[in-house]
């Protein structure tokens, strides 16, 4: 059976920044289950346009013999052009979104096209109370009856839309 493929939307992570990090882990520690492709946001982005296979320097690290990880280091936060194209030649099973959404308005412009193919998830850290109240709005007015996938984790709990789910050392897509 073959590995479902996630998208990923988020700091590039072969970068410093805790998004960055945070992606960086939680692909490396799902790559026995997922094939994951990225599109690596950062301001005036060095590699822009170029993919990027990893998936060697993965399998080295991780003993993952079947690794497989792409970036497509982008400057700033992408488009609706670039992720059509991407949506078609990659074919994703899932969108996972890691980071502030005020900079991805267009995604959620979007979601209702992208959902005739692919579910989107949102998944953001907060370390510290209170949650940003001004991220609520970019969450919930989106164009679809169905609110989106959001997931928070805080102090050991994954809170999904309106219950609440224990933390498990797996993370689980589609």
């Amino acid at each position: 059976m073959s590995k479902k493929k996630i998208l990923l939307l988020s700091d590039d992570m072969r970068m410093s920044s805790g998004i960055a990090t945070m992606s960086k882990a939680l692909v490396m520690g799902t790559l026995n289950e997922y094939d994951w492709f990225q599109v690596g946001a950062a301001i005036k982005h060095p590699d822009k346009g170029k993919v990027l296979d990893l998936s060697v320097d993965m399998q080295k690290r991780t003993g993952v013999e079947d690794a497989s990880v792409k970036i497509l280091p982008w400057n700033g936060y992408g488009n609706a052009d670039l992720l059509r194209q991407i949506m078609n030649s990659e074919k994703p099973d899932a969108i996972l979104h890691f980071t502030d959404p005020r900079y991805w308005t267009w995604l959620y412009d979007m979601e209702h096209e992208i959902r005739e193919t692919c579910p989107i998830l949102y998944y953001t850290i907060w370390d510290d109370l209170p949650d940003p109240l001004y991220n609520r709005n970019y969450i919930w007015n989106t164009k679809s009856e169905k609110p989106v996938q959001f997931f928070i984790i805080q102090y050991g709990m994954i809170y999904q839309t309106h219950y609440i789910i224990e933390i498990t050392t797996k993370v689980v897509i589609g």
